[in-house]
């Protein structure tokens, strides 16, 4: 398979129902002065902890190495914050929003940073501050590592403002309806 197929077979899976989200992932582009950054919007995503994600060896998901998931409680997994009932539980509602990090003269992936994310709907005005968890991808590994979580985002209008170690970015993003 070629390279573009590849592309297109990825972004067209969560079309198809091979991914939990009904939309197209969201990858946009961002720099501060000493920093490079990608804020990825996608599915939500299973976060596990190093010692559960050994035990339990899954096929997919995300590896926290710090912070914690949305709606973690006393170390075990839990549906995020708010999908109890109703709209709130629509997967398409519910995303993986995560920023990835990379210092700008080194290109290394930054593994230290404070980093803080918010989300602003443009709508309402409504913003919310996303718990961060520093985490990577379990089939890509640590040069996966990324900041993040899973978040409420349903369609619309978003601002998604990063600061990484004092340094500011903003990114507008589109959350169509799933």
């Amino acid at each position: 398979m070629q390279r573009r197929e590849i592309l297109v077979a990825a972004l067209a899976a969560p079309l198809l129902g091979m991914g939990s989200a009904a939309a197209p992932p969201v990858k946009l582009l961002g720099n501060t002065a000493r920093y490079r950054l990608e804020l990825d919007i996608g599915p939500l995503e299973h976060m596990y902890s190093p010692a559960e994600a050994a035990r339990s060896k899954p096929m997919q998901g995300e590896i926290m190495v710090a912070g914690r998931m949305s709606g973690m409680t006393a170390g075990k997994m839990a549906m995020p914050a708010g999908m109890g009932n109703g709209t709130a539980m629509r997967p398409s509602v519910w995303h993986h929003l995560e920023l990835h990090v990379w210092d700008k003269i080194s290109g290394a992936v930054v593994k230290d940073a404070h980093v803080s994310i918010r989300v602003i709907d443009l709508a309402s005005g409504r913003a919310q501050t996303v718990p961060i968890a520093a985490m990577y991808g379990i089939h890509s590994g640590p040069a996966d590592w990324h900041y993040g979580n899973n978040v409420r985002l349903p369609p619309g209008h978003w601002r998604v403002d990063a600061v990484v170690n004092g340094e500011a970015a903003s990114f507008t993003v589109t959350i169509p309806p799933g």
